[in-house]
């Protein structure tokens, strides 16, 4: 079933590179050694139940993660034929506690401190320095920073419409939504490496 997924999903042009990437291998890092023997009839809420317990400790995000991607196999597969049901979906209706972890801590992402950002770039060569005061300037992913283009910029406001993102095969994709378009005031740091 696995392997038929893959196939599937590296033929299909509307899945996303990343996201694919990110599918198979949580496939084959988390589902398929515990679960890869198992037939698709013989999976029932139970089984998902003992296969989220059984998962080793990880961030209650990426526990998630990987049970959204065993409910897109098993989806995917109800919609080719190969099963009745997604068992995910069951399990996540009878036993939500069991399917949810919560983490000890929370991480609280910071923002660094001048000192901390002047530390960080002294420790950057030359090529890559104005990419990183471009991110720690504008708190960018760097997929963005690196698909930034003239049009996106406007000098004269000192904003940066975030529009888009390097992609893996180097072009520069749109942003999904236009929802997850926004724009960015540039300091005067930020101006002077554009």
């Amino acid at each position: 079933l696995a392997e038929k997924f893959r196939q599937a999903a590296e033929a299909d042009p509307a899945i996303s590179p990343r996201t694919r990437e990110d599918w198979l291998t949580r496939i084959d890092h988390h589902v398929l050694p515990t679960l890869g023997r198992v037939r698709v009839c013989d999976l029932d809420a139970h089984a998902v139940r003992r296969f989220a317990r059984g998962l080793p400790k990880m961030r209650a995000k990426t526990h998630r993660n990987v049970l959204s991607v065993l409910s897109v196999l098993l989806a995917w597969a109800v919609a080719e034929g190969l099963a009745s049901e997604n068992p995910v979906s069951r399990a996540r209706e009878r036993f939500p506690r069991d399917l949810r972890r919560t983490d000890a801590t929370k991480f609280e992402p910071r923002a660094l401190t001048d000192a901390e950002v002047k530390l960080a770039l002294a420790k950057v060569g030359a090529t890559y320095r104005p990419l990183v005061t471009f991110i720690a300037e504008t708190g960018a992913r760097v997929s963005e920073a690196l698909g930034v283009r003239f049009g996106d910029v406007n000098l004269q406001a000192g904003t940066w419409t975030v529009a888009g993102q390097l992609a893996d095969d180097r072009t520069v994709r749109d942003a999904k939504t236009p929802g997850s378009m926004a724009m960015v005031p540039l300091s005067d740091a930020a101006v002077a490496v554009v």
